[in-house]
């Protein structure tokens, strides 16, 4: 693998860092007003809905990430130099990351709003889906290796 490939996916795992970095740092900010009871919401108004968008949210952020992976990748193929290849894969991974970030983040957000710890198993769950969508060199491989077959 070229030192431009791996420039990229440095510069892709630097970003998708910041983007973990981020998603922690809002979810110990609600941790603190939760625990501290500050109510700016009413909870009851919010947590009948937020509880039915919740899983459907998670699981389709994760999804929809995945497909935007198979979606991008023809594209992907049809690119020719390695630079411009590992450039599409770390906007693509980026992409990724952000869709199940969003998700993410509105599980915290649903904590927020209904003074529960439950949206914060799907807050576990979607940090488990981001930590899968991870970039490495493996992945890259993997993810140009069906041009060869």
């Amino acid at each position: 693998m070229n030192e431009a490939i791996k420039g990229q996916l440095q510069i892709a795992r630097i970003i998708y860092i910041g983007l973990g970095i981020g998603q922690f740092l809002f979810y110990f900010f609600i941790q603190y007003i939760i625990k501290s009871r500050a109510v700016f919401f009413n909870a009851d108004f919010a947590q009948h809905v937020l509880y039915l968008a919740l899983p459907f949210l998670s699981v389709g952020g994760f999804l929809l990430s995945l497909y935007v992976g198979k979606y991008r990748k023809p594209k992907f193929l049809k690119i020719k130099e390695d630079t411009a290849k590992a450039s599409h894969y770390r906007e693509t991974a980026i992409l990724q990351g952000a869709i199940v970030e969003v998700a993410n983040l509105f599980a915290i957000l649903s904590a927020l709003f209904t003074f529960s710890y439950l949206p914060f198993v799907f807050f576990g769950l979607g940090l488990m889906m981001f930590m899968f969508l991870f970039p490495t060199e493996a992945k890259y491989l993997r993810y140009d290796s069906s041009n060869e077959a």
